[in-house]
Formats: C-alpha cells, sequence, structure tokens
C-alpha cells in the first residue's frame, strides 16, 4: 500500500508502540500517514533501545502489507497431513470456525480438560499474562513454547535462577575489560536489547576492553572481536574445565572473600558426595578455626577453603577444594586433543581473564562502593544446544563464579534478580532462590523439584532442573503411557510459533503431531506447522494488535537506568476481520463457559487490586483489562490512554539493584550437592515407570566433560584421536534410517544413501538481519539476506575444500548421518573451523504460502538426528552436533 504522490495529507502522526520482529521488543515510533504505515523508527524515551531500530524492525511495515496474510477462517479437506501436503483449503465464515472449535472445547472440557494443548511462543505478547488464564481456567497442564526450549537456553537459563535469582543473564559491558563469548553473539543479533548495545560495546572497546569470542564460526561479533577462538563443536565445557584448572591450580587465581561469603565452597563434603550437616539443625557445616561449625553460625570467621578435616572418624573436605582436584583432571594437553584449542591459547586465555578480574578491587558508583571484577564469561545456544549440555553450563558458570564476577560492576549480570519490593532470598542450605515476583510460574531448580510421574506431555516431572523440556513432546505424543501419562491429547492449538520448521525432522515431527485428533492454527500467514492444521485463523501482525507490558513485567536491560514498562499498541488496521488471536481465545472462553473462571485467575496472575480486580459475573473488553492492569501495577494516572500517547513508563533504578551480590543473604553454588538427589529420584521413578537407560550421570556436584552422541567416533579413539588443529580421525558415524515419513521438506528422501566418510560437524549461525522462522518470506529482508554471499551457501574452511576437492562456488551435497540429503553451493572461506560446515539458520522453507522463502537455502533441521538419546536427560535440550559428509553434486 502506497500513498499517491499528489494525495492531499489529512494525518501524519508517529505513533509509539513496541516491535515484535524478534523478542527484544524494542520501543518504537510508528510513522502513519493517511492510515498508511510508512516508517518504524526506535522511540529515544526507552531505556531498551535508545532510539535504534535493527533491519528486521524497519522491515515490519512488509509483513504488514504482505500479499500474502491471511485473511479469512480455513477449513481443511484432505486428511493427509505433513510436510509438502497440501491441505485442500477451504474458506469458511468466522462463526462456522469458532463454533466448530468451542464445540470440541466444550468436549474436552467436559470429559478431561488435559486432553487440550496451547503451543505458543508469544512471549513478549498477550498470552505470557493474559491467554495463560484461558489454560488455567480450562484446566490443563499442558502449555508449551513450541519451538523454543529445543536449542535455546536450556543450561544458561537454569545457572541465572541458581546464580542470579532470574531467567535472563548479561555481561556488564559498561565496567568490563575482558570478556569472552562463548557460543554466542551478545551484542550482534542474540540475547536482549541488541539496539541499545551497539555504542556501548563500541565505548567498551574504546575504552580498552579485550573480546574474545570462541565459536566454531566466525559470527558477526567474532568478526569485531578482538580474537576469534575457532572451537570443535560440543566442547565448549571442556575448555571452561580446563581453563578453571590452569587459574586455580597453575595459577592459584580466585576470589577468597567471595567464595567464603556468596557462595557454598566452604561446606563441608564427605566421601559420599554430600554435606556433612549438624546433628540437630540439619545445617551444613564448615571448617573455621580448628571446628566444624553451622555454615551460619555467628562466630564464623573465616571458614576453610581448603584442606581436609577429621570429623568422627570420617575425613570431609570442603567444597572448593574438591573443585581444584576435579578440574586438575582437564590439563590443557588434554583439552586441546578434546577441543582442537591450543594448550598455549588455554593457558593464555586463563592466565589474561584471571588477571584482568582484579580481584580485590573496588569501584564507586553512585556513592557506594562494590567489588569490580571487570571479567567475565556468557555464553547462550552453543553451549546448551547438546546431550551433556547441563555439565557445559555449570563449568562456564564457575568460570565467573571462581573469579567473584557475579551481580558486581564488570561481571556477570542476572536481569531483575533485584528490584524495588523485591530481591532473591536465602533457601534450604542458604542458598539462592528467586523471589516469588521474579519467577512467577516457571519452573525454577531450586529449591529441587518433586519428582513424579508426569502429569503433562512436557514431561517436565523428570526433569527437576530443566526449565522446560519441549524435545519430549514428539516422544510422550508417540507413546504416552510409556511416559506414565493415562490420556491422549485430543486438540492442540498453535500460534507464533513453528516447530516443524525449526525443530528436529519435519516429516518425523509432523507424524507425531499427526496423533493429535483436531488441531488449530492462529497465523498471519501460513506456516509449515499451522499446514497440519484442521482449521486456520487469520492472525494480526503485531502492528496490529494491543499487548500491554511486552517487555514482561521487569526490564530486559540489567544495567539501564531506569526501570521502564511499554505498551504495543495497533497502529494500522487489520484487514476486515481479522482478529488477534488472544482476543480469539476470551471469545471461545466465553461460548464454552469459563470466561468468570479467566477472570478469577486473571486477578491472580496479574496481580489486580482494588479498585482494578475483574467481576467474574461482568464482562470487559481486551483493553478494559488492560487499562486496569496499567493503573494497579504502576499507579491511577498511567492508564491505557497514558501508554498509548507516551509510550514508556520511566522509573530511575537503584544501583543496588543492578549489583545486589554485596547485599544479598543467599549464596549461590559452586558444589552441586543437590543434583546427587536430584539424580536418585529421576532413578526411582523412571525406574518405576520401566523407563530402562534414562541416563542420570550428570546429576553430579562437579561437571564433567562427556561427548555428544555425534562426537563419540572421536572421543572412542581416545586422547591421541586427532591433532589439536587436524581433521577429525578414528571411526566414523553410522548412516542409520529413523522413524518418519520419507519426504522431508517436500523433497523425497534419498533411499539408496550409502555409508560413507562422515568427517564434518554441521552447524547452523544466526543472522542478525533474521529472526526464528518468521522474518525470511520479508522481500527486504530477503533482499538484504541475497546481499551477503555467505548466507546461501555452506562455508567450508578452506584446507578442508582443498582435501575434498571443492572450489568456491560448486554445487555439493549435504548427507547426514540420518540418511538425508540437501543441495547447497559451496562457500570457501577461513572463517569456519577446519572440522566444522556451518549454513545460515532456518532456510529451506517449503511451502507455497512463503513464496518469497521457499526453496532458498539448506534446512538444517532436517538433517538432524533425532533418537530418544539426543535428549539431554538433565536440561532437555536437544542435542544439536550432526556430522555429515559433502561432496561435489554430479548432478547439478
Amino acid at each position: 500500500m502506497a500513498l499517491a504522490r499528489d494525495q492531499e495529507i489529512w494525518e501524519d502522526v508517529r505513533i509509539p508502540s513496541t516491535c515484535y520482529m524478534c523478542t527484544n521488543a524494542c520501543s518504537i515510533l510508528v510513522r502513519r500517514v493517511n492510515g498508511v504505515v510508512v516508517k518504524i523508527e526506535g522511540d529515544p524515551n526507552s531505556p531498551q533501545n535508545v532510539g535504534k531500530l535493527c533491519a528486521k524492525g524497519n522491515a515490519a511495515i512488509m509483513g504488514l502489507y504482505s500479499p500474502h496474510r491471511l485473511t479469512v477462517p480455513l477449513r481443511r479437506t484432505n486428511p493427509a497431513k505433513g510436510p509438502g501436503v497440501d491441505p485442500g483449503w477451504e474458506e469458511i465464515s468466522w462463526e462456522e470456525a469458532l463454533e466448530a472449535v468451542a464445540e470440541r472445547l466444550r468436549k474436552i472440557h467436559r470429559e478431561d480438560p488435559r486432553k487440550l494443548m496451547i503451543s505458543t511462543f508469544d512471549t513478549r505478547g498477550g498470552f505470557r499474562y493474559i491467554g495463560e488464564s484461558f489454560l488455567a481456567a480450562f484446566g490443563s497442564p499442558n502449555a508449551t513454547l513450541g519451538s523454543s526450549g529445543y536449542f535455546c537456553g536450556n543450561n544458561l537459563h537454569v545457572m541465572g535462577w541458581l546464580n542470579h535469582g532470574t531467567f535472563c543473564l548479561e555481561p556488564d559491558i559498561d565496567h568490563c575489560r575482558y570478556l569472552i563469548l562463548i557460543g554466542c553473539q551478545f551484542g550482534a543479533g542474540s540475547n536482549f536489547h541488541t539496539m541499545s548495545l551497539g555504542a556501548r560495546f563500541a565505548e567498551a572497546r574504546r575504552r580498552g576492553m579485550k573480546l574474545v569470542v570462541v565459536d566454531p564460526v566466525c559470527t558477526p561479533i567474532a568478526s569485531k572481536a578482538n580474537e576469534w577462538i575457532p572451537i570443535r563443536p560440543g566442547t565448549d565445557g571442556a575448555l571452561a574445565l580446563g581453563m578453571l584448572n590452569v587459574l586455580l591450580n597453575e595459577l592459584g587465581i580466585y576470589d577468597a572473600e567471595f567464595l567464603r561469603e556468596h557462595t557454598n565452597a566452604a561446606y563441608l563434603v564427605g566421601p559420599d558426595g554430600r554435606y556433612v550437616r549438624h546433628p540437630e539443625s540439619g545445617k551444613p557445616l564448615v571448617w573455621d578455626f580448628a571446628s566444624p561449625k553451622e555454615y551460619d553460625a555467628p562466630d564464623v570467621a573465616d571458614p576453610a577453603l581448603l584442606g581436609a578435616f577429621e570429623i568422627d572418624g570420617v575425613t570431609y573436605k570442603p567444597g572448593f577444594q574438591l573443585l581444584k582436584e576435579h578440574v586438575a583432571q582437564y590439563p590443557p594437553e588434554k583439552v586441546a586433543e578434546i577441543t582442537t584449542v591450543p594448550a598455549e591459547v588455554i593457558r593464555r586465555i586463563a592466565r589474561e581473564y584471571g588477571a584482568a578480574a582484579g580481584i580485590g578491587s573496588t569501584i564507586v558508583l553512585d556513592g557506594v562502593e562494590f567489588p569490580w571484577r571487570p571479567a567475565c564469561v556468557d555464553w547462550y545456544r552453543g553451549p546448551n544446544a547438546h546431550k551433556h549440555g547441563m555439565s557445559q553450563g555449570i563449568a562456564i558458570q564457575l568460570l565467573n563464579t571462581v573469579i567473584g564476577a557475579v551481580d558486581v560492576p564488570g561481571g556477570h549480570l542476572g536481569i531483575s534478580g533485584s528490584g524495588p519490593g523485591w530481591s532473591p532470598e536465602a533457601g534450604p542450605d542458604g542458598l539462592l532462590v528467586p523471589s516469588t515476583g521474579v519467577a512467577g510460574g516457571l519452573f525454577q531448580p531450586y529449591p529441587l523439584r518433586k519428582v513424579k510421574r508426569p502429569t503433562a506431555y512436557e514431561a517436565t516431572d523428570l526433569f527437576p532442573l530443566a526449565c522446560y523440556s519441549a524435545p519430549m513432546i514428539p516422544w510422550t505424543l508417540r507413546d504416552p503411557a510409556r511416559f506414565g501419562l493415562d490420556y491422549e491429547l485430543e486438540m492442540l492449538i498453535v500460534a507464533r510459533t513453528n516447530p516443524l520448521m525449526s525443530t528436529v525432522n519435519p516429516g518425523w515431527l509432523a507424524e507425531a503431531y499427526a496423533r493429535i485428533p483436531f488441531i488449530v492454527a492462529f497465523a498471519n500467514v501460513m506456516e509449515a506447522t499451522s499446514e497440519l492444521a484442521d482449521i486456520v485463523f487469520p492472525d494480526t501482525h503485531f502492528l496490529e494488535r494491543m499487548d500491554f507490558f511486552p517487555l514482561g513485567i521487569f526490564a530486559l536491560v540489567q544495567n539501564a537506568t531506569h526501570w521502564y514498562w511499554g505498551l504495543r499498541q495497533p497502529v494500522s488496521e487489520p484487514p476486515a476481520g481479522v482478529r488477534p488471536w488472544v482476543q480469539v481465545l476470551f471469545d471461545l472462553a466465553d461460548r464454552i463457559g469459563i470466561l468468570p473462571d479467566c477472570y478469577r485467575v486473571l486477578n491472580t496472575k496479574l496481580a489486580l487490586k482494588e479498585p482494578y480486580l475483574l467481576d467474574p459475573e461482568q464482562k470487559y473488553g481486551f483493553e478494559e483489562i488492560g487499562d486496569r492492569w496499567c493503573k494497579s501495577k504502576i499507579g491511577p494516572d498511567r492508564g491505557l490512554e497514558w501508554f498509548k500517547r507516551h509510550g514508556v513508563h520511566k522509573v530511575p533504578k537503584d544501583v543496588r539493584h543492578i549489583y545486589q551480590t554485596p547485599f544479598l543473604k543467599a549464596r549461590i553454588p559452586l558444589y552441586h550437592e543437590f543434583f546427587i538427589q536430584a539424580g536418585e529420584d529421576v532413578r526411582r521413578v523412571t525406574g518405576e515407570l520401566g523407563l530402562a537407560g534414562w541416563e542420570t550421570e550428570d546429576y553430579e556436584p562437579l561437571p564433567h566433560w562427556r561427548p555428544c552422541p555425534a562426537y563419540e567416533a572421536v572421543a572412542a579413539a581416545g586422547p591421541g584421536a586427532g591433532p589439536a588443529t587436524g581433521p577429525v580421525t578414528g571411526p566414523v558415524a553410522q548412516a542409520r534410517p529413523r522413524p518418519g515419513g520419507e519426504r522431508d521438506g517436500g523433497r523425497e528422501r534419498n533411499s539408496d544413501s550409502r555409508i560413507g566418510d562422515f568427517d564434518l560437524f554441521l552447524i547452523n549461525y544466526k543472522a542478525p538481519y533474521h529472526n526464528l522462522t518468521s522474518t525470511y518470506d520479508n522481500a527486504w529482508l530477503d533482499d538484504l539476506t541475497d546481499s551477503y554471499p555467505d548466507t546461501r551457501t555452506v562455508l567450508i574452511n578452506t584446507a578442508t575444500a582443498k582435501r575434498k576437492g571443492l572450489r568456491e562456488g560448486d554445487a555439493v551435497i549435504v548427507e547426514s548421518t540420518n540418511g538425508r540429503q540437501a543441495r547447497a553451493v559451496a562457500r570457501v572461506v577461513e572463517t569456519v573451523h577446519p572440522e566444522t560446515a556451518a549454513v545460515m539458520s532456518i532456510q529451506g522453507h517449503w511451502i507455497k504460502g512463503q513464496p518469497t522463502a521457499k526453496g532458498k537455502g539448506v534446512h538444517w533441521n532436517s538433517l538432524l538426528e533425532w533418537g530418544f538419546d539426543r535428549i539431554d536427560k538433565v536440561s532437555a535440550a536437544q542435542d544439536a552436533c550432526v556430522r555429515v559428509r559433502i561432496v561435489r553434486d554430479g548432478g547439478a
């Protein structure tokens, strides 16, 4: 839609709202002229993005006016389902569609409400706080984040809860001098508030901060680093353990004061791995001035971190002593063989990191003196997306813990762990427990959750330390009784998530979803998962919808100067009849008779106060609910109309809420003693369920590095399997068939695939101008993607390409050990690890409803192995290590 050149201007306004092209939820100003959106800019009034906006945000206009928008409800006529299968859509009226869904919901609600599941990644929209009330009122435990939770922050978020009392983490680059990023692109396209980071990163670099990036691929942030360290995929935990060994055993660098006062490092541990406890209070003991004492006794002055002490004839050691002994198993020479990072580099990086920490130094901010630890490590998807991923996360976290770089200036920060009226508290054994207001309904690892027969299809009851366990859903769908579920799902509602494109093999996943009798999808354009639905409702674009506090209840930028809350408001009318999906849920709630219960849940979930409580006997419009929420949370003068005009409400931050550690009584775990009990509980319950072979070796108080299944062929050959800079040697992975459809992404699977030399790891990487699966059909972003030579190709190292006889621009076939293939073009570069090939994430779309994206690039997810053994049984992450062979395409 465009304005005519000579059209009279009767409207020219800038409307504050919130972007939803990714989860950063940047504040925006939308310019609308004569009813047409013509430009989107960052809102300079918001600390979230300080007036900046990325390519995705600018390109949102193309999604709003996309010719591929869905505008009417659709009903499936073809009962066959699968990737590339034509659903045979027919248009139906809204009333017909709503009543068809409501009829099924009434039956499910009457017979067994558990048989409904809602899958959505609408975490920055209306579902998180308002839509969830529908599922709670309905009585189902089956809410899932869709594609999130397969490869995302499975270990990072657990470390956030345990060490910071919050979900998300970030380095304090404003006061940091040495930053290591492992498997993440903080500041260039991942984590949060990327838009505000560019200038802050530039200032940090001018100030002299050294940036080291550890990643198999030289990502956009690595290209800006002082040093890029290529590493073999899946070995980040080994590197961290090797660095810990250098710090603790070779250099003797650690923050003893921090460890004594703010961790459980001094707690005495017995031969069984458990704390020694006071016989009456049950509290853990420490060794202080030649005698054991309760850890929090008033007269504890200098608890021992090192040594061995005898109590009643049994020898006990502090947790820190055990950590020192434990990491001694990882000398740099051994770690070099595992990671391919040379031993001298491991020692140098550890030494630089320890020196930069400046242990003992202080800094004064806003008149408050703090410990200053200007060195830290940050990580994200890279170390998360692996079997044994939880152990990798713990190992990396310990690099921050031992130098005291946790929630202090220069260190690793939790986002909004403390604030006006909330902060983490000391729980059992003095360990940190998040504030109830921060944690909300999210799963937390401590205090230890009860392990029990699963009640929901994510089977999170079998993962007491995990935040979520979405990779279990395809398995529970196929055989619910195997996992102790005594019911089968009858309906799935899918909105703002596309797991068929962004998780595991599409054909196999589609087979699992086909076991659900009725699927309802909400989408503004047709997506791969929506094509499996029986009814599809057209959803609004984010520029046409209203969402309250899309950044969440708490701000996402930890060291911003203000707390802030915003609004997403419609700036354009949707196509006739198109409605926001959460509002449709409330329509359905009214039709099936649970709307009063939704209001009761909302009163609690939104913490509404008088006079803003919802009366279950009344009916409220969506905006009226939001207005009451705004006034109840912020104040009577900050209702919906105020937010519509001003966009963002800000409150100055107390520096003590940014750097919370010195003011907390709670301790963080250096030694994860409670993991032992968690493992015992899991073994007991999985044994009762007959789940033979459920791995529990990673439920240990100190982390080991263990190889991913795709790496076992290399590791099996032992430490001498290959030189630190050479190719992988030893036994190769074997191609083998897996259950699932013969079609993959609309392409026929090669049924004559032969076992060969699968000598490369294939990884994917994130481009900063794309988000999940939702942006690839955007015409502007498609043009931007085409302008970069790497994006539609497979990256192969120069030496590797030479060994294989491949050249720049060659047509190649990428074949996985799962027997599936993809065609690609070789891009020969120095910026990828020699044992690794790399492709950009979430390409290879196949559906007709996204013609701009269709057929471009490699769909990495189709090449993944997806056996049950590929799920980390602690963090519930899906292992992302895949072995491939790449050969010239003789048929091209």
